[in-house]
């Protein structure tokens, strides 16, 4: 059925609607519904029982379409729905009441050094991304790359990884986003500011200060976000093939069309003899021909697309359809 069918029988029901209201009388003891005479009429009409019998068939019938797309969608998912992320950077200051950076469980805060401090604040972002207990826990920024590397506590080295530690001669900081050689990380200054962020190139000199390399304080973190990374990556790629297809499938593909050859002459038309093998050439005397072919070429791409309109036209009329069944059903 067409749209135009379906306004014609939402039309013809809106007459015999009226037309029922019209011949309906109201029983002397019918409870009004409304302040509307005529709308008592119609609910009485089609209910009989002050309008609910009309409003339980609705029900019922919405209630049967909605389980019954549940279960299509159920059946076919569309798109995967993505998990949450197993990190997320903090690029805004702890709250002061936030465990791991205050006396409940930040060893520096403890002992008197917490923050505004950068270890203080180290000690309590890798506490917070781990959920262990970090294994630095005494000497100040200048000694953190010389403890980690005596003590064997974690690997280290010059690539930035996410929640590494990044040293300096006499700072340190969390890596937080890594984009190409362009690394941002969280920190707190030693009697300066609570928290703050930076941006800065991987390996450079900052703050006057060398730059050791990275202690990778969190790999098991970090290897679970490259994870994560790659699949939302191959994620993506097999959505876009999905698309590129679809689309594919639904373009028309052009017919092969044949070389015409106008002569300049008004010669009467020939085929070329295929004498090497090749396919004969069509030779025209007649540019008219020659145009009405293309023409009836441009109309076969028009014809798809209407095709494809239609398609998704009467997939909308199929939902309306299994609605007017279960209505009619319940």
């Amino acid at each position: 059925m067409s749209l135009a069918g379906a306004g014609t029988l939402f039309r013809q029901s809106g007459k015999r609607i009226k037309r029922a209201r019209k011949n309906v009388k109201l029983p002397q003891n019918a409870a009004p519904i409304g302040r509307n005479r005529a709308s008592d009429k119609f609910f009485y009409a089609v209910g009989k029982d002050n309008g609910n019998f009309l409003m339980k068939k609705i029900c019922r019938a919405l209630t049967l379409l909605i389980l019954s797309l549940s279960m299509i969608l159920t059946v076919f998912p569309s798109t995967a729905v993505a998990a949450e992320s197993v990190f997320e950077p903090r690029l805004s200051a702890p709250s002061r009441s936030n465990a791991y950076y205050n006396k409940q469980l930040n060893y520096y805060s403890q002992t008197g050094y917490g923050m505004p401090n950068c270890v203080a604040y180290a000690y309590g972002r890798i506490y917070e991304i781990t959920g262990e207990e970090p294994l630095i826990k005494r000497g100040s920024a200048s000694e953190w790359w010389s403890i980690n590397k005596k003590n064997g506590y974690y690997n280290y080295g010059q690539e930035p990884q996410i929640g590494a530690i990044a040293c300096w001669s006499n700072h340190v900081a969390i890596v937080e986003k890594i984009d190409g050689n362009t690394v941002t990380a969280s920190q707190s200054h030693w009697g300066g500011n609570y928290f703050d962020t930076t941006t800065f190139k991987s390996g450079t000199n900052r703050f006057g200060q060398k730059f050791y390399g990275y202690i990778y304080a969190c790999e098991k973190i970090n290897e679970e976000v490259e994870q994560e990374k790659a699949e939302e990556e191959a994620r993506i790629e097999a959505e876009e093939k999905a698309a590129e297809d679809a689309k594919r499938s639904h373009t028309a593909v052009p017919a092969q069309q044949p070389e015409y050859i106008v002569p300049e002459t008004s010669s009467a038309p020939s085929v070329s003899a295929n004498l090497t093998g090749e396919e004969p050439k069509i030779v025209l005397n007649s540019i008219v021909l020659k145009k009405t072919i293309e023409k009836q070429n441009a109309n076969l791409h028009l014809f798809n697309l209407i095709n494809f309109e239609k398609g998704i036209s009467h997939g909308a009329m199929c939902l309306f359809y299994i609605f007017i069944t279960l209505y009619n059903a319940a």
